[in-house]
């Protein structure tokens, strides 16, 4: 539409006014269907504030990583024990996912992810305390370890989610919460 509208909205083009191939149509049509999918989810009561919850509370695994190396690199001097002290802390967080995931199945979330989510604050704090006060290599590696043992988030969440949603609805709310989750560890930091 152009010209002049003299104070009213123009009228939103339909698909055959924007001259789009099949092709062209049959994306637009599929992302609006994914944005209707995606309202339906997120008004479903409950969900939003779930996922809100849930990409805060991943934040500072992005931070982590970054914070741990900048600290350990300034401490010491060396980017190769910066990178072991961040290889170390995902090297514990693999290591305690499934015994920590055990223990939300036999405990319950709230037992389990808010004493493992103060754990894992307190570490990052005596770590930040001690990248200051030494320059230990070994210590700040085995600080940095420490700050692995995290709250297993994504998992809880999903357990969440499937006792909301079932069959094509519950794929689509996995597929969500996998694009926030990525988009939470790539622009995080």
């Amino acid at each position: 539409v152009t010209g002049e509208t003299h104070g009213i909205a123009p009228a939103v083009p339909t698909l055959p006014e924007l001259g789009l191939t099949e092709e062209g149509k049959m994306v637009l049509r599929a992302i609006a269907s994914t944005a209707e999918v995606g309202r339906s989810i997120l008004t479903t009561p409950g969900v939003r504030s779930l996922f809100i919850a849930g990409t805060l509370a991943r934040l500072p695994v992005g931070f982590e990583a970054l914070g741990i190396v900048l600290l350990v690199r300034e401490a010491t001097g060396s980017f190769t024990v910066a990178g072991i002290a961040v290889a170390a802390a995902f090297g514990v967080s693999a290591v305690c996912a499934a015994p920590l995931g055990r223990l939300v199945d036999r405990l319950g979330q709230r037992r389990v992810l808010m004493p493992v989510a103060l754990g894992n604050a307190a570490t990052l704090c005596v770590l930040a305390t001690a990248g200051h006060l030494t320059n230990s290599s070994g210590t700040l590696i085995a600080l940095s370890a420490l700050t692995g043992v995290i709250p297993p988030i994504s998992a809880c969440q999903r357990t969440i989610l499937a006792t909301v949603f079932a069959g094509q609805s519950l794929r689509s709310v996995y597929a969500l919460e996998s694009i926030i989750q990525e988009t939470v560890f790539t622009v995080g930091p």
